[in-house]
Parts: structure tokens; sequence; C-alpha cells
């Protein structure tokens, strides 16, 4: 297909490692000659390694920790942009892709100075809680760029004037099905639900703008209509804010730890479980396409650009941000009336166009342009 392309991701784990994997098999898949930069301790380094007709530059990653940042960024500026530099040389490259914005992206990028840039802004508004570095790298990362990728209609504008680009030069790929889940799902790691019950689930990443205040409010008022009803949140981050008030709910179980890829669609394959995303702020969700290929019935705020991924009473519910008296009455409705099986199979068949080729053929046109 041309001259090769440059995946820049020193991320290590999460859905970031993942969707960088899955738009390089993508490309791969389409018979784009694609270069990986990654860290030596990307968490999926298996999946990388066994990915046909995608050469692989690793070089050293970091631990959480700011220490451990520092002596990256030396390092990668004196020791593995060189290694870069040798293992690409002689190759003709035209593009470089970021797939999701890290802290070390931007210098890794200095090794591609006249190279066409497209970055892909999973979070064009940044959450609360950002860090003040984080936020000013990735700015400085996208205004750089050369195209922008966001994952939902809703911020083309927004992206376009804040980040100083054409709009043009601002495209629109969704976000696609993680079904690696499903492949690697060790069946020990099944979590064990109470059958006899509704089973709503909150899965993700714990920070401020996941709405789990109003989550609480909302199931409080509902238990004490229905015992037939459980609340099961799972995810790494702080929990600390909100352990009193979980502790004081009837049927409750928190998983604050980091949730193991093996473990993921365990979480969502019982019949009974319905995924809710109360969320104040959002760009879009990684964890709805994974509820939706699981048959997990999806209620969620209408936020950011979450109506792009879910059709109001066709592919899952909908309700107004920030609303504790409209998320209950949205989980209400399927205590009384049960889960609604036209809806999780609609979701089910959306999904099934998220294929990874499809978007990377998309992201490819993009840097062909």
């Amino acid at each position: 297909m041309g001259p090769a392309v440059v995946c820049n991701y020193i991320g290590k784990k999460g859905g970031g490692s993942l969707y960088a994997y899955e738009m390089t098999k993508g490309l791969v898949q389409n018979g784009v000659k694609v270069i990986a930069i990654i860290p030596e301790n990307i968490e999926n380094m298996k999946m990388w390694a066994t990915l046909p007709g995608c050469q692989l530059v690793k070089i050293k990653g970091y631990k959480d920790n700011y220490f451990s940042f520092f002596c990256a960024f030396f390092r990668t500026l004196f020791v593995e942009r060189r290694k870069i530099k040798k293992a690409c040389k002689g190759i003709d490259i035209s593009s470089v892709y970021i797939p999701m914005i890290q802290p070390l992206s931007l210098m890794i990028n200095s090794c591609f100075k006249k190279k066409k840039c497209i970055v892909t802004l999973h979070d064009p508004i940044p959450h609360k809680g950002a860090g003040r570095i984080s936020t000013f790298i990735g700015k400085r990362t996208a205004v750089k760029a050369d195209d922008i990728i966001v994952l939902s209609e809703k911020f083309l504008n927004f992206t376009a004037k804040y980040y100083r680009h054409d709009l043009r030069r601002v495209h629109v790929i969704p976000h696609g099905i993680f079904d690696y889940y499903k492949n690697v799902y060790d069946s020990d790691l099944k979590y064990k639900y109470d059958t006899e019950k509704i089973n709503f689930l909150f899965f993700g990443r714990i920070t401020p703008y996941k709405g789990l205040d109003v989550l609480a409010e909302a199931y409080e008022k509902l238990s004490h209509e229905y015992p037939n009803i459980a609340l099961t949140v799972v995810g790494n981050g702080d929990f600390s804010p909100y352990e009193k008030t979980y502790a004081d709910l009837k049927n409750v179980t928190v998983i604050n730890r980091w949730i193991r890829d093996e473990e993921v669609y365990g979480y969502f394959e019982d019949k009974n479980v319905v995924t809710v995303l109360p969320y104040i702020e959002a760009t879009q969700s990684g964890v709805i396409p994974v509820a939706m290929a699981c048959e997990s019935m999806v209620i969620c705020t209408d936020c950011g650009g979450l109506s792009e991924q879910v059709e109001d009473g066709v592919t899952g519910k909908l309700v107004a941000s920030g609303d504790a008296d409209e998320f209950y009455k949205a989980m209400k409705n399927v205590v009384e009336k049960g889960i609604d099986q036209q809806i999780i199979e609609n979701a089910k068949k959306h999904v099934e166009d998220l294929s990874w080729s499809k978007l990377a053929m998309q992201l490819y046109n993009i840097i062909e342009k």
C-alpha cells in the first residue's frame, strides 16, 4: 500500500494499549506496513509480539511514579530516540500515528520531524482530575498534529477551535469493539452474581467525572423499594470519597483494584447484568461496546459523545446527566419490566459494524490525504 506508518504508543496498560493494538492490527490487515514503537513493559506485549507484518521497536517504559517517569524522560531524550532512529533508518515512512496521547508522545515524534502526524484525541475536553502537566502535553501534541481524529461528531467544532485546526483536518472514527476480552477470558475468573437479582454493574476507572455519587443516590432510592437488586462497582482508582456512602447501601459489592484482561468479560456475561454509566461528563466510553457485545443492557447519561454510542430506546437507555432521580427511574423501569431483549439484540448488531479493520481503513484514508 506504499510507505510505512509509525504507530507511536508509549502507554503501558488499560484501554489505551488495547486501542493502539487493535488500530495497528487493523492497518496491518489492510496491507499497511507498520512500525510500532511501544514500551517493553506494555501489558499486552504477547499480542504485539505475535502480530504479523508489524515491526516492533521496544523502548524502556516507566512505572506509576514521578521518579520513574523523569528517569524515562531523560533516557528517551538521550538514548531511546537514537535507538528509534537507527531502527527506522532506510525505511520509507509516510506518517506517524498516535492512537492515544502519552506524556512522551511528542518527544518520540521528534524522531520524525518532517512526517505527517495523526492523533486520536480520546478526550478533547480534559476530564476533572487531569493533571496540569498531562493536560499541557496533550494540548501541545494535538496542536502540533497535522490531523486529529475524535470519536464523536459532537466534538468536531470544539476540537477544531480549541486545538487551532482547520475543520477539514478534524475527523470522526468511532470507538471499536474490544472483542479481545472475550478471546482471552478465563472462565475460572467469572464473577458470581446472585441469579435471583437484577445486577447493576458500574465498570471502569474510578474518577470524579464518572458520577458515582449520582449512582449511589439513585440506587439507594431503588433499594428501599425492591429487594431483588444488587450493585457491583468494579474499577481501579481512588474510591475513598465514596466509601462511607456506599458502605450504607444494601447488596453492594465494591471491587476497587486493577482488573486483568482475563477477568473483564466475566463481569458482563451474566444474563441479569445491566451496565450503568452515570457519568457527569464524557467524550465516549470503551465500556459501552464491551457491554453491548456481552449482551448487557446499557443505561447511561446523555453527556458528551455517549448519545452517539447509545440510541435511546433502541440500543440502550439515555438519561439526563447529573440527575439522580432520572437515573433511578431508568433503573426502576428495568426492575419492573425486565431487561429489554430487543434492545440487547439491537445493540449487539450495532457493535458488529465497529470492526477494527473497517475503522483502520478510515484511518489510512486520512493518512493518504
